[in-house]
């Protein structure tokens, strides 16, 4: 929020904005949107360090994409309370240092988290068009996208930067034949490669030399070679040696006197690492030598050799971040390696904390009993509603010492805590959801969690002095909202319990903040401080409170109940004073009843 904004208690500030203040008729809060609540949560599959927003209408549609889990599952449990009421929310994954499950040459996991192991991809050819691949991505077995896609013509792509294009393979030169069998041992580099090689497939090897690339292919491959000598001699300057002493070789002699050659393992698709197999370094410079070179025969089998889809044809899902490159013909590629991340800290809180500041919503929620983590809500409800003209409640468990009106402290613990620890997300749901003619006393509990209401009349009547909201049994299997209140209870004459009344506090916060959205951007620096100027406000705060009139949020005011205010030797402010009468609500009703004889 650029401009200033808070409370006043005195005609000093130095930064412009829309200050405020409440004289025992006021406080509180509500938008020009109802029901968005702010919550942070523990998730198998989000996004990590960032806020998000998961809307109603998505999360009761299908949130597997959103949460990785189906609707009644018991890892949405604090959703289900959120969404009982609210209509949208933001949240942040509180867990850190999540790993993303992956398939080396397909892809990985949208978000960190375990839901990434449920993840199965196959690639197989469309049974319509033959030069196409289906390519559908499966959660825990059941579909949630399937694409069709071409490969590339002629195209090979390969991650590691050495063969990508048509353009890079014509570039391959085509030299004549030039083949022998001498200096076998001479400047040679030595690999082994164990079980990488799989027989059937083709390999080849890829020289660089000046940036220019000439390829070799590894022919007759059996599964007993393991050990492999790439040898440059003065005339015959590249062949493959297995165990047995074969080789074979379709080469021409290119000089690379005095020049650095690297060189790697292809095996059309993907590069084999020689970095983790060599025994002598893969780029070295040559003294006095020629390596062979493929002819046109290894190119052209380089390009046939293609197979499967071309996943840079590939659009991501909401599950997986495909690889470019080819992705080879599977029925099924299971991916693996996710993690959740770390428990949660005090520092996780604070940095979701941050990431919600300047963002509008109603209320605020923290699902725990950590006294450190509540002492962080607090704070940061204070600063925000204080410091920043930004107004809003939130809602934490057991913490009445709060002693202010932007805390609400829920004091029943649950009977069933498992994935939800308090309700604190159900209750932010539904005071989120209140218009400012509405409050919460006497709200049958609409959720699946077992509260322990079980409270005596006479812990009732301490508990309506304590700053505590809580619940009591109203009927047999029915528990209900007591009084719609927060934890303020250091009553003064300038503040007074109105203030500790919840409905009090969003009809005032509605004021509030409608006065400074408009002002912000119509009024300041824009009006002048004339009589004219003030009486523009004066008009704009009239609309606002004929609205609360209408819905029965107030009584009818007197024009002189809305003062736009000159500031003795300050040309640039106004004060602004209201006098409201809020509505009441009926909570006790006295029935004495005369039986005439």
């Amino acid at each position: 929020m650029p401009l200033g904004g808070g409370k006043f208690s005195d005609f000093n500030k130095k930064i412009n904005g829309v200050y405020t203040r409440t004289i025992t008729q006021g406080q509180p809060y509500i938008p020009a949107i109802r029901g968005v609540v702010a919550g942070g949560i523990v998730s198998d599959w989000a996004p990590e360090n960032e806020l998000f927003v998961i809307e109603k209408d998505q999360f009761e549609g299908d949130p597997v994409g959103l949460t990785g889990y189906a609707y009644n599952d018991p890892k949405n449990a604090l959703l289900r309370e959120v969404f009982s009421h609210a209509i949208r929310m933001y949240t942040y994954k509180l867990n850190k240092g999540g790993l993303k499950a992956k398939v080396e040459g397909v892809g990985e996991a949208l978000y960190p988290g375990s839901i990434g192991n449920k993840i199965t991809v196959s690639v197989l050819r469309n049974v319509i068009d033959d030069s196409k691949f289906d390519v559908t991505t499966y959660l825990d077995g059941v579909e949630k996208d399937k694409q069709t896609v071409a490969e590339k013509d002629n195209t090979i792509i390969e991650k590691y930067g050495f063969v990508k294009t048509k353009e890079e393979l014509d570039a391959i030169p085509d030299l004549s034949s030039n083949f022998g069998n001498d200096n076998l041992t001479k400047n040679f580099f030595y690999f082994r490669v164990g079980d990488s090689l799989v027989n059937g497939e083709e390999y080849a090897v890829i020289f660089e030399v000046d940036s220019k690339k000439y390829a070799l292919p590894l022919w007759n491959l059996s599964s007993g070679h393991k050990n492999y000598y790439l040898t440059l001699g003065d005339n015959l300057s590249g062949s493959f040696i297995n165990d047995s002493g074969d080789w074979k070789a379709n080469s021409a002699t290119v000089d690379v006197t005095g020049k650095s050659v690297k060189v790697s393992l292809f095996n059309y698709g993907k590069k084999v690492d020689l970095e983790a197999l060599k025994g002598e370094p893969v780029e070295k410079i040559i003294d006095s030598v020629s390596i062979n070179c493929t002819n046109t025969t290894a190119k052209e089998a380089v390009k046939s050799s293609k197979q499967g889809a071309d996943g840079s044809l590939l659009e991501d899902n909401d599950f997986v971040v495909f690889e470019d490159g080819l992705i080879p013909e599977n029925v099924g590629y299971v991916f693996s390696g996710g993690t959740s991340g770390t428990t949660v800290t005090v520092a996780d809180h604070t940095n979701f904390l941050n990431k919600l500041e300047g963002r509008a919503f109603n209320n605020l929620f923290y699902d725990g009993n950590d006294e450190v983590v509540k002492a962080v809500y607090d704070e940061f409800t204070r600063r925000l509603r204080d410091s920043r003209g930004i107004y809003f409640q939130t809602i934490l468990q057991s913490y009445n010492q709060a002693d202010y009106e932007g805390i609400i402290s829920i004091y029943n613990d649950l009977l069933n805590a498992d994935q939800v620890k308090t309700l604190t997300p159900w209750l932010a749901g539904l005071m989120s959801s209140l218009n400012y003619n509405q409050e919460a006393t006497n709200t049958i509990y609409d959720g699946e969690l077992t509260i322990n209401s079980n409270i005596s009349q006479s812990r009732m009547e301490v508990l309506i002095d304590s700053g505590h909201y809580f619940f009591h049994e109203t009927d047999i299997d029915e528990v209900s909202t007591y009084e719609d209140v927060n934890t303020f209870r250091s009553f003064t004459e300038d503040k007074n319990d109105e203030v500790s009344q919840n409905k009090t506090i969003r009809i005032v916060d509605y004021i509030h903040n409608s006065i400074a959205r408009v002002s912000n951007r119509y009024d300041i620096g824009k009006l002048s401080n004339t009589d004219e100027g003030r009486n523009v406000l004066w008009t704009r705060i009239d609309s606002i409170l004929t609205e609360l009139v209408d819905v029965g949020a107030i009584n009818q005011y007197e024009p002189s109940d809305i003062q736009v205010l000159e500031i003795e030797n300050q040309k640039n402010a106004v004060e602004i004073r209201l006098n409201i009468t809020i509505v009441g609500t009926i909570r006790k009703i006295y029935v004495t009843t005369y039986v005439i004889k």
